[in-house]
């Protein structure tokens, strides 16, 4: 007996297929398994109902739901980990490494590119062109907190999560602020994506900025349908609105990624001199460093000789100031969070301190252990944009030209590096958020 048209193709991989099984494939997928999202049909729902199904999942007790099941489209049966306590919704943290970063953030880029025939919301071909020239020009200002550096949109496919952080949480929203590039109305919501992970990823963020993250994601996600299609609402885009819930629980996304562990997987990985047993080489190499750690950031005030919090490069130059009172200058010093300032480097000189000061650090005192920033202050310091917040709010400030005045700032004034981008003809300042 003759197979059927549909067996025959099912176990063909999908980029095998020509242009006539690839629709009758998805039109067979598409009317067995509708696209359900929390029980939700996501291809069949207007943003309207979207947005009040999701408004009502975050009402469901947690507890409640798991016990009864309530929900039978998204329950196939009994979890063994039930049986001891685990929670099954708040007890799995979302990953922002992979959900924002190579899930959403991925997606955007995707779609302003115009990949897999999908137009809705792609940029014109100028504006592609003039986004990749600015990415390019970008590079230069990029500090060395990040260990990489952007490529152009022809490389999208080759992005390490590391360069969509860099754009999503700093270079996007400086290079999309403008017409000829993402029209305003994509800009605009863009920036509720970013300015909402900012606030999730901030330390200091208070209990009614989340309240408003959580509305901002939400609004987020709704004009996504809008904007980009029914299909651009994928379960990635769903979880965003359960974010601010990971943030109350465990704190600053920062501290529950899964960034320190890709990077230190690199490390492993360099260790390795061959395929012979490389359990043991890694062992063995991993005690060795940990027999040569020295620690050299543990306090601000401590000698030298047992690590101070500033790093010097050649040459040094020490002035003698009266008999027995020395000044020593320093070019490079490393701030108990690991950030460094260098001041010959443009990209590495820029900091935030006090409530919304932003100055470039000329040079770097000290005397008799105690650090301090001789800087020039930037004049007219305001928001980048307004719209849904006021930009300041999140750490990001544009620019007037420097003081030529010079003032004294000492490490204890709420020090913070900056990102500093060209924007026209000023610059904008953006903190430092990421530590890993």
């Amino acid at each position: 007996m003759p197979r059927s048209k549909s067996l025959r193709t099912d176990y063909k991989p999908y980029d095998h297929l020509s242009r006539k099984q690839k629709w009758m494939r998805k039109k067979r997928m598409n009317k067995q398994r509708p696209a359900e999202v929390g029980g939700i049909n996501i291809l069949n729902a207007s943003s309207s109902d979207t947005d009040n199904d999701t408004a009502d999942l975050q009402e469901i007790d947690e507890q409640e739901s798991d016990s009864t099941q309530q929900d039978k489209s998204h329950h196939k049966g009994e979890s063994h980990l039930a049986k001891y306590k685990v929670k099954m919704v708040t007890g799995f943290v979302l990953d922002y490494m992979h959900l924002c970063c190579l899930g959403v953030m991925k997606r955007l880029l995707s779609r302003w590119k115009g990949i897999r025939r999908q137009h809705q919301g792609k940029l014109s071909s100028q504006g592609m062109a003039l986004l990749n020239q600015k990415l390019l020009q970008i590079k230069a200002w990029v500090p060395v907190a990040f260990n990489r550096k952007l490529r152009p949109l022809s490389e999208l496919a080759y992005w390490k999560a590391a360069e969509f952080r860099l754009f999503m949480l700093y270079v996007g929203m400086v290079t999309l602020k403008n017409e000829k590039i993402l029209p305003k109305r994509y800009f605009k919501h863009f920036l509720k994506y970013v300015i909402a992970l900012r606030f999730l990823i901030s330390p200091c963020t208070q209990n009614e900025d989340v309240t408003h993250c959580c509305e901002l994601l939400k609004q987020f996600v709704k004009d996504s349908i809008t904007l980009y299609g029914k299909g651009f609402v994928s379960y990635n885009v769903h979880s965003l609105i359960h974010l601010p819930d990971d943030y109350l629980n465990y704190g600053s996304l920062e501290k529950i990624n899964c960034f320190p562990f890709e990077s230190y997987l690199g490390i492993l990985k360099n260790c390795l001199q061959s395929g012979y047993r490389p359990l043991q080489q890694i062992g063995r190499l991993v005690f060795h460093q940990n027999e040569n750690i020295v620690a050299t950031t543990h306090s601000l005030h401590s000698g030298k000789a047992k690590g101070t919090a500033y790093k010097c490069t050649l040459p040094e130059i020490t002035l003698h100031v009266t008999e027995g009172l020395s000044v020593t200058y320093y070019k490079m010093a490393t701030l108990l969070n690991s950030c460094v300032i260098n001041t010959k480097s443009k990209a590495d000189c820029i900091i935030k301190y006090g409530t919304t000061s932003v100055a470039k650090v000329c040079t770097i005192a000290c005397q008799s252990g105690s650090v301090c920033f001789i800087v020039q202050n930037f004049l007219h310091v305001r928001p980048l944009f307004k719209y849904p917040v006021s930009s300041v709010s999140v750490g990001v400030y544009r620019l007037g030209p420097l003081d030529k005045n010079l003032c004294v700032v000492n490490l204890n004034s709420n020090v913070v590096k900056c990102v500093m981008l060209p924007y026209k003809a000023e610059f904008v300042a953006i903190e430092l958020i990421h530590s890993s």
